[in-house]
């Protein structure tokens, strides 16, 4: 399939009935499409990233779905494994003197990959106890380049490089562990409560804290719980 702004991708995937309880998926992809706007242009003064590449992405998935009890229990079984490469960014920064300024880096590489369970067991009718869990890794895979432009003065660029290899991709917690349970009293209505654990969660990296080598990783943020409480009726 084919865009019409430079884009094209390539998706296909196969599912097989191993038994009346347990099916078989597995999918392949590979998307060349052009960054996002954000991307490329900055909005504060109007200034273009030079020749961004297509941004691709190529990933494989697979897993099992297995249902039984006639439907009361249900659980999806899945890992995959995706390249990033190309990407771009326009990173806002503020230098230590106050100066604001911003970086378009170029040839940006990640890689991710992980195993991801969810699913739910209804033992009545009115009662749903759900889990979900998900071991992850994500990983800057090489160095990359970058221009910084001051927003005081435009026409000056410095080019940087950034030593980002193996750094965690940050900004989202990589395991991530849910129980909870849902109410059904009676048609429409919905009550939920879960607790989410969330750990190996870094932070997103800062341009000028990695323009030299042997940095070290980025900071981990410490795991926490999280309780969410949901309550819906539909009419």
């Amino acid at each position: 399939e084919t865009d019409n702004i430079g884009g094209y991708q390539i998706k296909g995937g196969v599912g097989y009935n191993i038994s009346e309880t347990l099916n078989a998926f597995v999918n392949a992809g590979y998307v060349s499409k052009v960054p996002i706007f954000d991307a490329v242009i900055n909005d504060r003064d109007g200034t273009v990233a030079t020749d961004p590449e297509n941004e691709k992405f190529t990933s494989f998935e697979g897993g099992l779905v297995y249902t039984s009890m006639g439907g009361r229990f249900m659980a999806t079984l899945n890992g995959y494994y995706t390249t990033w490469t190309d990407r771009t960014l326009s990173i806002g920064v503020v230098q230590e003197d106050g100066s604001e300024g911003f970086v378009f880096v170029t040839g940006m590489a990640q890689n991710h990959k992980g195993i991801e369970l969810e699913g739910e067991w209804r033992p009545i009718d009115e009662i749903g106890i759900n889990f979900a869990g998900s071991v992850n890794d994500w990983v800057y895979t090489k160095n990359v380049s970058g221009t910084y432009k001051d927003y005081e003065n435009p026409d000056s660029e410095v080019d940087y490089n950034y030593y980002v290899k193996d750094l965690k991709v940050g900004d989202a917690p990589q395991t991530q562990l849910v129980l909870g349970a849902t109410l059904y009293p009676f048609k429409g209505f919905r009550f939920q409560l879960l607790s989410k654990y969330y750990a190996d969660y870094f932070a997103d990296w800062d341009p000028f804290t990695r323009t030299a080598d042997d940095e070290g990783q980025v900071w981990e943020v410490p795991a926490f719980n999280v309780f969410d409480l949901h309550a819906s009726y539909q009419l």
